[in-house]
């Protein structure tokens, strides 16, 4: 069974004017659990505060990005301090990613007598000889000249890390282990009945050019993430004369970049634009009756779905003019004619409004009895116009 000891350490952060590294280190102890041939024993440890790096947007705002490993951070070296075991080839070496993440640097190098003496183990993202390389404590590769970190066994090169560049309402991230929090340096024993310690180690952060691409081959590219914006929300649709005006709510997702305008169409008009709402369309025809009218909104990449389709019918007003009558009044028996003008141009009817005193034929009114007669004027409407309001003459 595994031995594994497990040791936290706190973050330092030390910055330069141009740049920044970071020193993290914690107390060591035994790489075998006191009295027990397995287990693990773990230091906690403060969280960090380690500096992350932004994307710049261009046409669209920057993505402030934390500090990710492999992405724009990097372990460039890992030390323990006054190592001895009784038997160097039985360890197995790895950092723990305060979000779980194993990240393994050595496997069971040093052969039977590397740590016979006690020394330090440095591992360093710029050695020249893999960890591999060290088999003894006469071989020519020692670990305190420093080793390349071994991540899989007999394969050494930087520590080996993922991430991914992705899209999540619009808006893109970078997704991948983060450096801040509580780190563990992880030792397993492959066997039992050895033993052995150390006295510290520290793990050094440095910052890295964060690169073009993700992981899987992904461009990096904010403006990649902006998408068309949401339907806006059809509002309140008024017919007048010749035009229409429309009203309607903004999307609430602009996907990611603003409102440029909105254009309102239907089948047979071309659209309209309009910064906001609501939109007026003119130049129609009254009484004809436009069909699959609806509304969009357009940002930088394009234009979105439309908005829920209305029909619309154009029609005007009209007014009753040069309501008269000839004679205007006349005797018991007698009768006038009656005469007006609608402005739509569609012929007037008329009525009497005092029955008992006179009645109405056509555009004729008869007096039958003494008193005040009232004549109504009215046209009714047609598909291209209202009705007109009511007019009277007494």
């Amino acid at each position: 069974m595994k031995n594994m000891t497990r040791f936290g350490f706190f973050l330092i952060l030390l910055y330069g004017s141009q740049s920044f590294a970071a020193t993290v280190s914690g107390v060591g102890g035994a790489l075998t659990p006191p009295g027990t041939t397995s287990g693990v024993v773990s230091f906690p440890a403060s969280p960090a505060s380690e500096p992350g790096s932004t994307i710049p947007g261009g046409t669209v705002p920057d993505i402030n990005v934390p500090a990710i490993l492999g992405y724009n951070t990097q372990i460039t070296n890992i030390t323990m301090d006054v190592v001895q075991h009784t038997f160097a080839a039985d360890l197995d070496l790895r950092l723990v990613s305060p979000g779980g993440v194993s990240y393994n640097f050595n496997t069971d190098n040093g052969g039977s007598t590397g740590l016979d003496t006690a020394t330090d183990v440095i591992f360093d993202l710029t050695s020249v000889d893999c960890a591999d390389t060290w088999t003894s404590s006469t071989s020519a590769s020692q670990p305190e000249n420093g080793l390349l970190f071994e991540t899989v066994e007999n394969t050494c090169g930087p520590i080996d890390t993922s991430f991914a560049f992705v899209c999540a309402s619009s808006v893109g991230e970078i997704n991948g282990d983060e450096v801040n929090g509580t780190w563990t340096l992880e030792v397993t024993d492959d066997a039992g009945g050895d033993t052995g310690s150390f006295s510290s180690f520290s793990i050094t952060f440095a910052p890295m050019t964060p690169p073009a691409v993700d992981t899987g081959g992904t461009p990096i590219d904010p403006a990649s993430c902006i998408t068309v914006p949401d339907a806006p929300t059809l509002g309140t649709v008024i017919p007048g004369d010749s035009s229409f005006s429309v009203a309607f709510t903004p999307p609430a997702n602009d996907g990611g970049s603003a409102i440029l305008d909105y254009s309102a169409v239907c089948d047979t008009i071309p659209a309209v634009t309009g910064v906001g709402s609501p939109i007026l369309v003119g130049g129609l025809t009254n009484g004809v009756t436009y069909l699959n009218c609806s509304v969009t909104a357009r940002n930088s990449v394009g234009s979105s779905l439309p908005s829920a389709t209305f029909s619309v019918t154009p029609i005007a007003d009209q007014t009753i003019t040069s309501f008269t009558a000839t004679p205007a009044s006349g005797a018991l028996g007698g009768s006038s004619a009656l005469s007006a003008t609608a402005s739509s141009g569609l012929p007037v009817s008329f009525g009497s409004a005092t029955g008992g005193i006179c009645s109405v034929s056509g555009s004729t009114v008869n007096y039958s009895a003494i008193g005040l007669c009232t004549v109504t004027a009215d046209q009714a409407g047609s598909a291209a116009f209202n009705p007109a309001p009511q007019e009277t003459l007494d």
